[in-house]
Protein backbone atom coordinates (compact mmCIF):
# COMPACT_ATOMS: atom_id res chain seq x y z
CA UNK A 1 0.00 0.00 0.00
CA UNK A 2 1.42 3.45 -0.97
CA UNK A 3 1.80 5.93 1.84
CA UNK A 4 -0.91 8.41 2.47
CA UNK A 5 0.60 11.70 1.42
CA UNK A 6 1.25 10.36 -2.15
CA UNK A 7 -2.66 9.57 -2.82
CA UNK A 8 -4.77 11.44 -4.55
CA UNK A 9 -8.32 12.67 -2.52
CA UNK A 10 -10.39 11.35 -4.49
CA UNK A 11 -8.83 8.22 -4.04
CA UNK A 12 -8.45 8.75 -0.18
CA UNK A 13 -12.29 9.27 0.11
CA UNK A 14 -13.03 5.75 -2.17
CA UNK A 15 -11.67 4.11 0.12
CA UNK A 16 -13.13 5.74 3.06
CA UNK A 17 -16.67 5.69 1.52
CA UNK A 18 -16.29 1.72 0.51
CA UNK A 19 -15.95 0.84 4.35
CA UNK A 20 -18.96 3.00 5.52
CA UNK A 21 -22.04 2.91 5.20
CA UNK A 22 -22.82 6.91 5.46
CA UNK A 23 -19.87 9.18 5.74
CA UNK A 24 -19.39 12.64 5.10
CA UNK A 25 -16.13 14.98 4.37
CA UNK A 26 -15.80 18.20 4.17
CA UNK A 27 -12.04 20.26 3.84
CA UNK A 28 -10.84 23.68 3.64
CA UNK A 29 -7.51 24.27 2.31
CA UNK A 30 -6.11 27.83 2.37
CA UNK A 31 -4.62 28.71 -0.95
CA UNK A 32 -3.74 31.83 -0.38
CA UNK A 33 -4.64 34.47 2.17
CA UNK A 34 -7.45 35.58 -0.51
CA UNK A 35 -8.33 32.20 -1.93
CA UNK A 36 -9.65 29.02 -0.21
CA UNK A 37 -10.26 25.36 -1.64
CA UNK A 38 -13.42 23.95 -0.08
CA UNK A 39 -14.36 19.77 -0.74
CA UNK A 40 -17.27 18.68 0.13
CA UNK A 41 -18.42 14.48 -0.04
CA UNK A 42 -21.62 13.10 1.27
CA UNK A 43 -22.37 9.00 0.75
CA UNK A 44 -25.32 7.24 2.11
CA UNK A 45 -28.75 7.59 3.01
CA UNK A 46 -30.42 11.03 3.56
CA UNK A 47 -30.96 10.54 7.73
CA UNK A 48 -28.03 9.16 7.68
CA UNK A 49 -26.19 11.99 6.65
CA UNK A 50 -28.22 14.30 8.54
CA UNK A 51 -27.32 11.94 11.64
CA UNK A 52 -23.83 12.92 11.28
CA UNK A 53 -24.00 16.37 10.69
CA UNK A 54 -25.61 16.34 13.54
CA UNK A 55 -23.26 14.24 15.46
CA UNK A 56 -20.27 16.55 13.96
CA UNK A 57 -22.06 19.48 15.33
CA UNK A 58 -21.91 18.58 18.67
CA UNK A 59 -18.43 17.15 18.51
CA UNK A 60 -17.53 20.67 17.59
CA UNK A 61 -19.27 22.42 19.94
CA UNK A 62 -17.77 20.44 22.80
CA UNK A 63 -14.22 21.29 22.00
CA UNK A 64 -13.06 17.53 22.35
CA UNK A 65 -10.66 18.25 19.54
CA UNK A 66 -6.70 18.29 20.23
CA UNK A 67 -6.71 22.21 19.07
CA UNK A 68 -9.50 22.91 21.77
CA UNK A 69 -6.85 22.41 24.74
CA UNK A 70 -6.24 25.57 26.74
CA UNK A 71 -2.59 26.58 26.33
CA UNK A 72 -0.16 26.40 29.70
CA UNK A 73 -0.89 30.37 30.74
CA UNK A 74 -5.00 30.22 30.42
CA UNK A 75 -4.64 26.71 32.52
CA UNK A 76 -2.96 28.94 34.89
CA UNK A 77 -5.76 31.47 35.10
CA UNK A 78 -8.33 28.92 35.43
CA UNK A 79 -6.87 27.46 38.24
CA UNK A 80 -6.16 31.34 39.72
Amino acid sequence: MEPLEYCSTPSLLKEVQRRFDDSIFIGNSKVTEKSEDYIVSLIGSYHGILGLTVLARMAAEAGDGPHDAPEEDEEEDLID
